[in-house]
């Protein structure tokens, strides 16, 4: 206890104020009161004399470091205290002013600045929040390296979590965070709030958010609620924000990197005694302490064995699949090197990699090496059928095809061909729209309804397709159709 305060709390006291009202005068709790009510003044000063002549004696420690690093924080120097001499025992406050007495004396003053924000109490197990961040370290050769970190915390309970990894987190460490997170806490809260960051969202259509493919299915599987705010937003998730600083200044501050493993394993160290284990002063209590009521709350998280896989696209745009060679669309090799394959009911899905489309469908194949090519086992009329199948009953289809078939009824198989590959870059409803605008204009033909997907949805997706010759052409189509019939 400051002197100022104890001075006060003698002065109550003389005037016949009970703990209670000496409590609530000064707003101090009423195990400090009790602590101090029958001390007097002269044991106060041999008490606070005694505090000092045993910090004395870790004075050049302390020192040492203030002088390589002036801007360290005070917990993370009592942290390294506490690590280096473990039966070190002042106290928290104690320790503080010593700290700040020490500083004055030295010239080593510390400046900072603190950003204050509104902090709601959430409903127990409801609510985490996760973030990222990275720092530049020392090794013990003098160089420096960077490492990021995940961040997790719950809402209620500032319970903490934190993984390390040396290089930038992508989808798929963030969502193997996420794992190891929920196995830290023994479950997983209902809703998670992020900010926008890129590992998880790809995209924003009107207002409407647009996930990552492996991380939406990721919160599908396993229903998590999400919640979404803009980045250095303190007011809506401050906890885990504080929490990204924290590690930086309090644990990452001055240490020496050794190693990835090394710094993880320090961290839950850090965690047990300092992250988590420190007695929150409004709140009385420490997040540990806490999280013994959340824990009880939370959500039972089991990992999902996932079956997708990354292969390489070659030059023949082929994907080699446990000993057979699978045929890609044309062109697919120049758009990526690599896709992700998943196994569903004897059916193998290639989709890109990068963007979560997907490329094409194959039968499983029962025997082994060997070349499974698209004509192999879908040849042009079961592509028609497909689509008869898909469209089947709508008007504005019927009415496309039965122009196609009166015209050119040998022509039905490569128009059928054609809308299957359509079919694999857009939706049933857009490809509905176009069927619409054919018969309309009574130009009912793949030449017309491809032009107008693209005026309608742009060429990206036609280019992943179409040849670039005919592209141009169907572009051009393309800007007559929004110039001559839509007035653009």
């Amino acid at each position: 206890m400051k002197y100022d305060d104890f001075k006060r709390l003698k002065q109550l006291q003389n005037i016949g104020k009970t703990q209670k009202e000496v409590s609530e005068k000064l707003s101090i709790g009423r195990r400090l009161v009790e602590k101090w009510w029958a001390v007097s003044e002269e044991e106060y000063f041999k008490m606070e004399k005694g505090k000092i002549e045993y910090l004395e004696n870790y004075r050049e420690f302390i020192l040492e470091h203030l002088k390589n690093l002036p801007q360290i924080r005070g917990a993370n120097l009592l942290y390294k205290l506490k690590e280096e001499f473990p039966d070190f025992s002042a106290s928290t406050q104690t320790f503080y002013r010593y700290l700040k007495k020490l500083r004055e004396e030295q010239g080593l003053i510390q400046f900072s600045k603190r950003m204050y924000s509104t902090r709601v109490r959430e409903v127990t197990g409801e609510e985490a929040q996760v973030d990222f961040g990275q720092y530049k370290m020392k090794t013990m050769y003098g160089t420096n390296v960077k490492v990021y970190f995940f961040c997790m915390v719950l809402s209620h309970s500032s319970m903490r979590f934190i993984y390390f990894q040396p290089d930038p987190f992508t989808t798929e460490t963030a969502i193997k965070a996420h794992e190891f997170a929920f196995k830290f806490f023994g479950g997983r809260t209902r809703t998670i709030l992020y900010d926008n960051d890129r590992v998880f969202v790809s995209a924003h259509n009107y207002g409407n958010i647009i996930f990552v493919k492996e991380f939406e299915e990721f919160i599908k599987q396993h229903e998590i609620i999400t919640r979404f705010c803009s980045p250095r937003d303190p007011n809506t998730k401050g906890r885990v924000e504080n929490l990204v600083g924290f590690v930086k200044y309090n644990f990452l501050e001055g240490r020496t990197y050794c190693g990835i493993d090394s710094l993880n394993a320090a961290c839950l160290r850090w965690l047990d005694t300092q992250g988590n284990g420190v007695i929150n002063d409004k709140k009385q209590f420490s997040p540990r302490e806490m999280f013994e009521e959340e824990r009880k709350h939370l959500i039972p998280f089991h990992p999902a064995k996932s079956q997708r896989q990354l292969y390489e696209v070659n030059k023949g745009n082929t994907v080699k699949y446990k000993l057979n060679f699978y045929e890609m669309p044309s062109g697919t090799h120049l758009l990526t090197n690599k896709d992700r394959v998943e196994e569903d009911n004897g059916q193998l899905l290639f989709y890109f990699l990068e963007t979560g489309k997907l490329i094409y469908k194959h039968k499983l194949a029962k025997s082994e090496n060997k070349i499974v090519a698209i004509e192999q086992y879908e040849h042009h009329g079961t592509r028609r059928r497909a689509v008869e199948d898909m469209f089947a009953g709508i008007e504005a289809f019927e009415k496309y095809m039965a122009v196609i078939r009166k015209r050119n009824p040998r022509g039905l198989n490569k128009e059928g061909m054609a809308l299957k590959k359509v079919s694999q870059h857009y939706s049933k409803t857009e490809m509905l729209l176009a069927f619409e605008h054919c018969v309309k204009m009574d130009r009912c033909r793949i030449a017309e309804f491809i032009p107008f997907l693209i005026y309608k949805f742009g060429r990206e997706r036609a280019g992943k397709f179409v040849p670039a010759i005919t592209l141009y052409n169907y572009q051009k189509r393309a800007d007559e159709i929004a110039e001559v019939m839509y007035g653009k």
